[in-house]
């Protein structure tokens, strides 16, 4: 789907507070590839297919809902340019009881209405707690992206 860059960020706006919602309305708007950037990089990092992008935010979000079943997430959403930052802040219970709160900020780039790239940068805490929320929702990567990791790399194989 085609939008401008205001309506993209007032349906992310919309689905705030409900990470399902959210990857929903980012499936809408995701270009196919989307070039993906963490900071730190990682191993995911390059061009990534719609299809296998959607697969891994549908796996996320079930990893955290397992493990956070009480999770409480409140977003901001601002535009800047061709870009849409989103400053995420999620909070919940562990099963052992082990309180956990993380921020996420991201960078959507728009380009011709569609989300074309995104930067997602681990803020100082957060990646250890969403780590252990991974590991309690037992979080899998998708079996389409492992193959495409190559052994030993911290890049994608593009063949």
């Amino acid at each position: 789907m085609v939008a401008s860059i205001g309506e993209i960020a007032d349906a992310l706006r919309s689905a705030a507070g409900n990470q399902a919602k959210t990857h929903g309305v980012l499936a809408t708007y995701f270009a196919d590839p989307v070039d993906v950037r963490h900071v730190p990089a990682g191993p995911t990092d390059g061009p990534m297919p719609k299809q296998l992008l959607v697969a891994v935010a549908h796996a996320e979000t079930e990893a955290t809902t397992r493990a956070l079943p009480d999770a409480a997430s409140e977003s901001e959403v601002l535009v800047d340019g061709d870009a849409i930052h989103v400053r995420g802040r999620t909070r919940g219970t562990l099963a052992d009881g082990t309180d956990v709160d993380f921020a996420t900020s991201v960078v959507f780039h728009v380009a011709d209405g569609t989300i074309v790239g995104i930067r997602s940068e681990s803020l100082p805490g957060s990646a250890e707690a969403m780590g252990k929320v991974f590991a309690e929702g037992k979080f899998e990567l998708p079996a389409d992206l492992i193959a495409r990791l190559t052994p030993g790399s911290r890049q994608l194989r593009y063949t």
